[in-house]
């Protein structure tokens, strides 16, 4: 290997390695010291994204080693760094940063949502184990090595969940890793079917398999991708998950679960050679919009502010979805769309909850109906959370607006009725879901005043948590810019 394959090899191994790492260091220590040990090895883990996509550019580098002699197959380990991987790689690396310093002002003594005297070293550690697992899995070179990545994120979320032991977070955490192991099976079908009719878990290995093998592992897949992404039917694990502390279900939002499989479908989907049957595109778009539908209908009402996010989860996971199948369908700028929309969610999104979390930190409840006000009280965070509800409804220049539009153009753009019924329901939704968003906002910060529970005073919001929620509302503008210069390489794959 030439000098720069060294670099891009040594960067993608010690990116890996860094989380799990710090995971294993921060263990055994408690409060201020965890917080240091987490936040300096995920400052790490970000600052190596950010060198190796300015590195790798638009350029592929795939590095293969190990093999399974008893099955014939080889070349089952390694790295796979391009666009598509640094796109997951920069969100999930940024958004695992943010969380993991919020986290150190939000479990403590002073949550009167959920006091917190001890448990960060436990804590940290599932948290970087998470980051480490999303890191293979955006590096992953194959379905082999994306599986293994794929199992842990359960693993991982199932402890976070469950990490305040009350009945309620056990029994999430238990419904979360059994119902995304229902998609893993479909996943494990999938790797069966190539390990036995394309000896090779390579994604353009697809290419080998007969039109209706293909077929039925882009289907198997896509249940997987499914049950991750909380989809219908299998969306009662995400609303429930909203147990787990905040800025956990801010990165399962935001950068890891549930965008584990709209990564996986990216990945096929994008792979050169391994075209796909475009009735594939058809179901998957109608179902993306059947999901849509229902999340939309379901947070119209919501008074549990985590959970009323957690639909519009749903509801854009669907979203990146839909743009992904009508670029399965042939329109480049949908599909474009849908990889942006990973982007200009996960900011948006990641905003809202850290928002949220702030609220529920100083009021101790999450409903909408007990609290009221607030905006004296904390201008920063009602700012803010003005911002991300106007960049999750799409209005501009805020993030969600560029990769709706991208949506809306390219399923015009293919002069059939579906993709008139997509474009319909993109602008209907946006305008439903700003009402709402704009309705709950001004209820909980400029509506009438109330007393917090249990009638404690309302104390100041830290200046880094400030400085944390004005960053990432600065990046609902900046995201959406750097990410439409990260997706452009996709009109040529296509």
């Amino acid at each position: 290997m030439n000098d720069e394959l060294v670099l891009i090899y040594y960067m993608s191994l010690f990116l890996l390695v860094i989380p799990f790492l710090g995971a294993i260091l921060v263990l055994p220590f408690k409060r201020r010291n965890a917080d240091l040990i987490a936040g300096l090895f995920a400052f790490i883990a970000l600052a190596i994204a950010i060198c190796l996509s300015i590195q790798v550019g638009f350029r592929e580098y795939i590095f293969a080693f190990g093999s399974l002699p008893w099955l014939g197959i080889n070349e089952i380990f390694g790295f796979r760094i391009d666009p598509l991987s640094i796109i997951m790689l920069l969100v999930t690396t940024f958004i695992g940063l943010f969380v993991v310093v919020y986290s150190s002002f939000y479990l403590s003594e002073g949550n009167k949502e959920h006091p917190l005297s001890n448990g960060k070293g436990r804590y940290y550690f599932w948290l970087l184990l998470f980051l480490g697992a999303m890191v293979g899995v955006s590096i992953a070179p194959n379905f082999f090595q994306f599986f293994i990545f794929f199992e842990l994120t359960s693993i991982c979320s199932f402890a976070l969940i469950g990490f305040y032991e009350t009945p309620n977070a056990l029994r999430a955490g238990f419904t979360a890793l059994i119902t995304t192991s229902l998609g893993s099976l479909c996943f494990l079908a999938g790797l069966a079917i190539l390990a036995i009719y394309a000896h090779s878990f390579n994604f353009e290995e697809v290419r080998l398999l007969s039109p209706s093998l293909k077929a039925t592992l882009f289907i198997l897949l896509w249940i997987s991708a499914l049950a991750k992404g909380a989809q219908v039917p299998f969306q009662i694990w995400l609303p429930q998950a909203m147990e787990a502390p905040t800025p956990i279900s801010a990165y399962l939002h935001a950068a890891s679960m549930v965008k584990v499989g709209v990564f996986l479908i990216a990945r096929m989907v994008t792979t050169p050679y391994a075209r796909y049957p475009e009735a594939l595109g058809v179901l998957v778009a109608l179902w993306a919009l059947f999901s849509m539908l229902f999340a939309l209908l379901s947070f119209l009402g919501a008074d549990d502010i985590k959970k009323l996010l957690a639909y519009s989860t749903i509801l854009h996971i669907g979203y990146v979805l839909l743009g992904l199948s009508l670029g399965l369908m042939g329109s480049p700028l949908a599909l474009r769309g849908g990889l942006l929309h990973i982007i200009n969610h996960s900011v948006a999104k990641g905003l809202l909850f850290l928002c949220a979390g702030v609220v529920t930190y100083i009021t101790g409840t999450r409903r909408i109906s007990e609290i009221g006000g607030l905006g004296s009280k904390m201008p920063v965070v009602a700012e803010t959370f003005t911002i991300g509800t106007l960049a999750i409804a799409g209005v501009p220049p805020f993030a969600c607006f560029f990769s709706k539009f991208y949506i809306v153009l390219g399923a015009i753009a293919l002069h059939n009725w579906l993709g008139t019924l997509a474009a319909v329901f993109t602008i209907l939704e946006s305008a439903i879901s700003l009402s709402w968003f704009i309705m709950v906002t001004h209820r909980v910060f400029m509506g009438e005043e109330k007393t917090p529970i249990e009638g404690k005073a309302i104390g100041p919001v830290p200046l880094y948590i400030n400085a944390i929620l004005l960053l990432l509302a600065l990046f609902t503008i900046l995201a959406p810019l750097m990410g439409i210069y990260l997706v452009k390489i996709f009109e040529v794959i296509v």
